[in-house]
């Protein structure tokens, strides 16, 4: 398991690695543009620049106390991802794969979805 606390250590590691399976983020501010895939990380207190279009793959991905309002998330796998106490205000879903992804203890106020597959997703109780 790698772990990643600075831009620094995320262009190097995505240079020699290529992914950011089994890997930690943790306190980044994040600008998801030069990311190309999300699966299988685990980001902890991570804050995503607003109006962001999310990576594609974001499957089994761990996401804990992360922020990502106003985000853009189009055609991409979240399969397996996990949320918890997350801020997705505001965010939208279109034509995604939630299936078995799970929304615990999120902010999920004005999030939108559309033409995805939620089975046996866990979304948060006011959604």
């Amino acid at each position: 398991m790698f772990l990643i606390r600075s831009h620094e250590q995320l262009q190097s590691h995505l240079a020699q690695a290529g992914d950011l399976s089994v890997t930690t983020l943790e306190t980044l501010d994040l600008d998801v543009s030069a990311v190309p895939s999300l699966a299988g990380a685990y980001l902890r207190d991570c804050r995503f620049a607003e109006g962001s279009e999310m990576p594609a793959d974001l499957s089994e991905a761990l996401f804990v106390d992360c922020t990502l309002r106003l985000l853009r998330f189009n055609a991409a796998s979240l399969y397996g991802a996990r949320f918890l106490r997350c801020d997705l205000s505001g965010s939208e879903f279109k034509g995604c794969d939630l299936s078995a992804a799970s929304f615990v203890d999120c902010h999920w106020d004005g999030v939108t979805l559309q033409d995805c597959d939620v089975d046996a997703t866990q979304l948060p109780v006011s959604a």
